[in-house]
């Protein structure tokens, strides 16, 4: 929580969602960097938690989710805030929201790639 003599625009002046957002952002930039061709078309967004039909009964609810693309629709990966939260939460043995949103986003590139977690980036473990 800012205090009354933070600055405007540091850190502590952010949301969590604000803070969530960046944390995305720079961990789809680092992955973009590595898998620049393969991602060129596709779009990264942020929803609070996921969608759920009527069908649908998950054991665990999804940290992110690969949406393929259609017809003049670019394949989109969704990384879902409060799930995320409710994790690290849960989990003490997790290091950070940094860390799970990587392995969440190593993980939908995987499948879209059609490669191994390890090929996507070796140093994320998802067990």
């Amino acid at each position: 929580m800012p205090g009354p003599h933070t600055p405007d625009g540091v850190p502590g002046d952010r949301s969590r969602r604000e803070r969530f957002d960046a944390v995305v952002a720079g961990v789809v930039a680092e992955l973009e960097k590595r898998w620049r061709v393969e991602l060129a078309d596709v779009e990264f967004g942020l929803e609070e938690v996921p969608w759920v039909d009527d069908d649908w009964q998950p054991e665990r609810v999804p940290l992110a989710t690969l949406v393929p693309g259609r017809s003049h629709r670019p394949t989109r990966i969704v990384v879902y805030r409060l799930p995320i939260r409710a994790r690290l939460l849960r989990d003490a043995n997790l290091t950070g929201e940094r860390d799970l949103v990587y392995a969440a986003l190593v993980d939908q590139i995987a499948e879209l790639l059609g490669r191994s977690h390890d090929e996507v980036d070796p140093r994320v473990d998802l067990a």
